[in-house]
């Protein structure tokens, strides 16, 4: 804003663009460039969310918006907020092998998957929480490990969404082998479609 005068035509044309796309019809100008972008910022920030506000507004309990919701702070809030975003460390802590003993080649594996998870930076431990539970939000319940003896182009991980449970062959010679196969499907969109197979 403060260099507006000195925009080349590209950065005009982005700057237009950036307008259209947003629904503001005016053409960009440095007297007004403050104001048109806060009528912007309006819109996009509060206009256009607000009837989803006022639902969720109107599914929260009167006693709970006095007593827990008015009380929060911008900061307060951010920490709660941040407080339920997934980690590596929080998405390990909630897998658990189904059942009450594994055999040492089930452990293996098992250990393969919280390595594996361990090393996901933020897109692909989304990807992962959202192949394995269908969302991309810490699981309710944890996520639960069952096992295959799945060999040569049959093996593959097998989810159920709807259980947050992931079946993982036994048949994995090394953790790079491991690796290598989950970051795969992981990033083959195909793996995300609904199969009942």
């Amino acid at each position: 804003m403060s260099h507006f005068q000195s925009l080349d035509e590209k950065e005009m044309d982005s700057l237009i663009t950036f307008f259209s796309i947003n629904g503001y019809m005016g053409m960009p100008n440095r007297r007004e460039i403050s104001d048109q972008i806060s009528e912007i910022a309006q819109k996009e920030l509060l206009d256009t969310p607000r009837p989803l506000y006022e639902a969720m507004r109107r599914g929260i309990p009167s006693s709970h918006m006095s007593s827990f919701w008015a009380q929060l702070t911008i900061d307060e809030l951010s920490a709660l907020i941040t407080s339920q975003r997934p980690t590596p460390t929080k998405v390990v802590d909630c897998i658990l092998a189904e059942g009450e003993y594994i055999r040492p080649e089930e452990e293996k594996v098992l250990y393969f998957l919280k390595q594996f998870v361990r090393g996901l930076d933020q897109e692909d431990l989304m990807s992962y929480l959202h192949f394995v539970t269908g969302s991309i939000h810490m699981p309710d319940g944890g996520i639960k490990v069952s096992f295959t003896k799945l060999a040569g182009e049959l093996r593959r991980p097998i989810v159920h969404t709807c259980s947050n449970l992931i079946e993982i062959s036994v048949l994995y010679s090394s953790f790079q082998e491991f690796r290598r196969e989950m970051t795969q499907y992981l990033r083959n969109e195909l793996a995300f479609h609904f199969s009942v197979m």
